[in-house]
């Protein structure tokens, strides 16, 4: 009976540990096996496309008058009168009177000088009567001497010929002196010589000024001057003796945009820069005419030029452009077949293909490539920090070109 309760005690027991050892073989975790994932750079990138390509320039440039006038007086006097348009940044119109100096002293030497002319012309007139009556004495002289001695020789002498130059030279010296002093009054109206505006004054009323003084400075407004800083490399494409006269955009720092036209090329380079120089003629810079915003002496300006089209060319951003000539191309490529089975909505995935071109143009904005791009391929314009041939990218944005 003992050994039967043992036997089944053991039994028990080993059934029991069968028991537990199933339930943990049948719980185990299992493992998954999963597919590495690669690791995908996000970028960019630019569709691009071939075709006509409007070539401009960018040139830099100061803004400057046309027309510069120191005022300075003519006689020495003192100041008058000063127009109410002569301080700083006024407008003046041509012509339009802008200091009178005080005229008295001239106005009496001009009536001095008419009062010398006048004796002039009355002794030339008194000479002139002296030399008929010499004429006449010599011409008695000469019918008394011809039947006694023959023929006579009348000199200039007896004639009075140099009493005669004598009075012509003094009635023109006083006619001289007569405009000379007529001069120095007019002188003391001192007008505006085209339009302008009054940029110094160095004067006010009762000022004495001398012949040496600048009394203000004018610059003229129908016209303002920029004088571009342009690549010796680029003046051949703006083929200059064809476009003079063509029309330029100019933006001032401020931001102001206004129409110029090229006026001529400047025969010889910046002695600094060493770079051409294209001259820009501005009209109307202060949009008195047009009502247009005004444009401020000295300013910094940013000139446009067109230089032409290019024929089938892509046009790419700058910053896509990369060392050695070469832009980056993301090259789509097909999903591998475990991957489709794993899901079939993937987005399309790239690599990256470091490409060399062949640029024809850059500018400031844009390079413009004549070969190595064919059309819709996609340009990467974002930044990859250690690009390696072939590496696999994401596109997160597709930009197309204009």
């Amino acid at each position: 009976m003992n050994n039967r309760k043992t036997i089944v005690i053991v039994a028990g027991i080993l059934a029991a540990m069968f028991a537990v050892s199933w339930f943990f073989m049948a719980t185990k975790p299992v493992s998954m096996r999963k597919k590495a994932q690669t690791t995908r750079f996000a970028v960019n990138v630019m569709q691009v496309s071939r075709g006509e390509a409007p070539v401009q320039i960018r040139a830099l440039g100061t803004i400057r008058p046309a027309q510069e006038t120191n005022i300075n007086a003519r006689v020495s006097s003192q100041v008058e009168f000063l127009s109410e348009n002569s301080d700083i940044g006024s407008i003046v119109k041509k012509g339009e009177v802008l200091v009178r100096l005080d005229d008295d002293t001239y106005k009496n030497t001009l009536q001095l000088k008419k009062s010398d002319l006048a004796k002039a012309k009355a002794a030339y007139d008194l000479e002139m009567g002296q030399q008929s009556v010499a004429k006449a004495e010599a011409e008695q002289l000469k019918q008394l001497s011809s039947s006694f001695i023959g023929e006579v020789i009348i000199s200039d002498l007896a004639l009075r010929a140099p009493q005669l130059a004598q009075a012509k030279a003094d009635v023109e010296a006083a006619q001289v002196a007569v405009k000379m002093a007529q001069l120095d009054v007019d002188y003391t109206t001192i007008t505006a010589p085209y339009n302008a505006m009054v940029t110094e004054r160095n004067v006010s009323v009762g000022s004495l000024t001398n012949t040496q003084d600048s009394l203000m400075t004018l610059v003229g407004i129908d016209e303002y001057r920029i004088e571009a800083a342009v690549a010796i490399d680029k003046l051949t494409s703006l083929n200059l003796k064809k476009n003079v006269n063509s029309k330029v955009q100019i933006t001032s720092s401020t931001g102001i945009v206004r129409e110029g036209r090229i006026i001529r090329h400047v025969a010889s380079l910046d002695s600094t820069t060493r770079m051409g120089r294209i001259l820009i003629s501005i009209p109307d810079p202060l949009g008195i005419r047009n009502n247009e915003p005004s444009l401020i002496l000295g300013d910094h300006a940013e000139v446009l030029f067109k230089a032409g089209t290019l024929e089938n060319t892509v046009v790419v951003p700058r910053r896509a452009l990369q060392p050695n000539d070469s832009v980056f191309v993301a090259v789509p490529v097909e999903h591998a077949e475990d991957e489709a089975v794993l899901d079939e909505n993937l987005p399309p995935q790239y690599v990256l293909d470091i490409r060399e071109v062949d640029i024809a143009w850059k500018d400031l904005d844009n390079v413009y490539i004549r070969g190595g791009l064919e059309d819709a391929e996609l340009v990467v314009i974002s930044v990859i920090p250690s690009p390696i041939q072939g590496m696999p990218l994401t596109v997160s944005n597709i930009i197309k070109s204009s």
